[in-house]
């Protein structure tokens, strides 16, 4: 007889079936499992669900992991980072780990399993790269935790707090005391590794916390307080004065009493500012006597769906954004959370604020960029607001696609997680198969967006919207051609944007794509073609070594590319081979050394001398047997030629036979 479910387990179920609705059928219950855990846990983060998924590790080799999440002050870590220069000091970094399980009971196992794990992923000075490592855990574990160590190196330094936050995730609700005792073991370990320098926490979450945590939904309307009566107002903003202490009710969730980041606008939230600017905020507020803060602060915008004023003391905001003054909300933030209830309750100082209820989407793109362009962010940070990609998302929702210009709109909205695209999927795509550059795709696509003449190459006026419909019809069979192929999940990462940049050129028999050839390719697309790309690519990726580091350098990318043009374009493969031979020689050889190789290769080499002849201006060249046989015969003439007569002063005498010159032996050539 089946177990009968407590009231939380069942209405669990029911969020968990609501949701993987959004999942691909194919799906299994476990796997998703993993994924929903990750999102009640990062809810307060807001990911995407592209970001979450990045993050699932739970495919055997596991360690006990199923879920690792790698933080730099509140901005997920997920690439390659180029460098850590803009990170300067009082640095937060926040490593998630998470392990779920669709049981109903929380195991001793799993706990055993994790200390384990962590003593191997989190020893920064062990080489994750090396075997043991690898035959233990799987590539996309190690990949994260690399990448964390990577960064704590990097930026230590500096000055950082470290924070572990470890979750055990089930379908169940009771925790034995032994399995709770473990997780001191776990704190020990972790100290123990960073010389007590980093914080620990340990959560079990079970089926009553995650209907909790599911139920939760970002406040639609958020009431603030305001110091005196509106500043200025029309029909779609006002500027008005609110109380520091008000103002940080506002920003904070109630719920976790964590700074609610739904607040802020998706697209610029991560971006932390300069260190100095942040160090100005901190003493202005450190600084309780003297001037009021508003004097001395540019206030901070709020973009709203609408304001409706209740009296004359405070104003309700219909799904309130900020967008420009991220750095004062935080350190506004920091402050309240650092000092006790009584010095709240004196804090009588004010902040500026200006709240807009932009009418169409346009004019909201241009607030968020223009009051930022007169801070420090860089324009790079605001792409998002850029026009062009207003028009693809429009262009792509004629296609069923939905466009994430503003992060998480549509996943807020409900739309199934495989018709969501994001900004950073739709340029991986771009600069795998346009740019032909995969291993940038795979690696680092994030920094496209710092490099403004190499986004204007995928995102820009002059390229057709069509195309941007091509590339990610071109991934989506791409994927579905994976679910079909035997690869671990680590191989589909590491091959997809290679398989989609080798099967488009198959599809259009070309290697220099054209935008048009791109967009008969991603219908000429076929499984057959499909095949034939992985085949040659999978084979290429096993002789680069088969691992992260092949699917990120550029020798696998090379390799390929040779491949195609000796197959599409022979002559032009031969003509670069010759090249780079030259160049090679050219660069591995000095000078002096090749003149000296150069002259024992003319010694050994037997050249007959020639008898070099001038030839008068204007006379063409006689070829050397027609130039013999001319010579024989003058010389033929000149002997039988008849004798002259001279006469010198009346006696006729017989001029002399002209002198017969010397003639020059020539030498043989040895051996001949």
């Amino acid at each position: 007889m089946a177990k009968i479910k407590s009231n939380s387990e069942e209405v669990l179920s029911q969020f968990i079936k609501a949701e993987k609705a959004r999942f691909p059928i194919s799906m299994s219950d476990s796997r998703f499992f993993e994924i929903f855990a990750a999102q009640q846990v990062l809810k307060a983060n807001d990911l995407s669900d592209k970001e979450i998924e990045n993050g699932i590790v739970g495919e055997g080799l596991d360690g006990g992991i199923d879920g690792l999440y790698f933080f730099i002050n509140g901005q997920l870590i997920q690439d390659e980072i180029k460098s850590y220069d803009p990170w300067k000091k009082n640095i937060d970094l926040e490593v998630f780990v998470i392990q779920s399980k669709t049981t109903a009971g929380f195991g001793e196992d799993a706990i055993h399993k994790l200390v384990n794990t962590t003593e191997d992923i989190f020893t920064i000075n062990n080489v994750l790269s090396a075997k043991k490592f690898k035959e233990r855990y799987n590539p996309e574990l190690l990949e994260i935790a690399e990448r964390f160590n990577i960064g704590y190196k990097s930026l230590v330094v500096k000055g950082i707090t470290l924070r572990f936050h470890y979750f055990y995730v089930t379908q169940g609700d009771n925790v034995h005391p032994n399995t709770k005792g473990l997780t001191e073991k776990l704190g020990k370990k972790i100290q123990e590794l960073f010389f007590n320098k980093a914080s620990f926490d340990f959560t079990f979450l079970g089926a009553r916390d995650l209907v909790e945590i599911a139920s939760r939904r970002p406040a639609q309307k958020i009431e603030i307080e305001l110091s005196k009566q509106v500043l200025y107002s029309d029909k779609n903003s006002c500027v008005c004065l609110v109380k520091l202490k008000d103002f940080y009710k506002f920003i904070v969730d109630k719920a976790t009493n964590k700074i609610n980041r739904h607040i802020f606008e998706a697209n610029v939230r991560d971006y932390q500012g300069d260190s100095g600017v942040n160090k100005e905020i901190r003493e202005t507020l450190q600084t309780t006597e003297g001037d009021n803060f508003w004097w001395l602060n540019n206030g901070i915008t709020i973009l709203t769906n609408e304001i409706t004023a209740k009296g004359n003391s405070s104003l309700i905001l219909d799904s309130p954004e900020i967008v420009n003054g991220l750095q004062t909300s935080n350190e506004i933030y920091n402050y309240f959370s650092s000092i006790t209830p009584e010095e709240v309750e004196k804090e009588s100082r004010e902040v500026l604020l200006r709240i807009i209820n932009p009418e169409h989407d346009k004019s909201r793109d241009k607030i968020i960029k223009a009051t930022n362009s007169q801070t420090r962010i860089p324009t790079t940070a605001l792409k998002a607001t850029d026009p062009v990609h207003r028009d693809i998302e429009q262009y792509l929702y004629s296609k069923g696609l939905f466009y994430d210009r503003r992060k998480n709109f549509y996943k807020n909205e409900g739309k199934p997680q495989t018709q969501i695209v994001t900004i950073i999927e739709l340029a991986q795509a771009m600069i795998a198969i346009k740019l032909r550059h995969p291993d940038d795709a795979r690696a680092r696509p994030s920094n496209i967006f710092a490099n403004d003449d190499e986004y204007a190459k995928i995102f820009s006026y002059k390229i057709p919207l069509q195309l941007y419909y091509a590339v990610l019809l071109i991934m989506q069979k791409v994927t579905s051609f994976f679910t079909s192929a035997s690869l671990s999940n680590n191989e589909q990462t590491n091959l997809r944007y290679y398989v989609a940049y080798y099967a488009t050129c198959l599809a259009s028999s070309k290697v220099y794509l054209t935008d048009n050839d791109i967009l008969i390719a991603s219908e000429a697309l076929t499984p057959t073609i499909l095949v034939q790309a992985l085949e040659r690519v999978k084979l290429a990726y096993q002789k680069a070594g088969g691992n992260d580091k092949a699917a990120k350098g550029l020798a696998f990318r090379e390799s390929l590319e040779n491949e195609l043009l000796l197959m599409l374009m022979p002559e032009v493969a031969k003509n670069r081979a010759a090249v780079k031979q030259r160049s090679t020689l050219s660069k591995a050889t000095p000078l002096k050394k090749k003149a000296a190789a150069m002259k024992k290769v003319t010694k050994k080499i037997a050249v007959p001398k020639k008898t070099i002849e001038v030839k008068s201006a204007g006379k063409k060249a006689t070829p050397p047997k027609k130039k013999a046989a001319a010579t024989r015969e003058r010389t033929a003439e000149k002997i039988s030629a008849p004798k002259k007569k001279i006469r010198v002063k009346g006696v006729e005498k017989q001029a002399p036979l002209p002198k017969k010159k010397a003639a020059t032996k020539e030498k043989s050539p040895k051996g001949k």
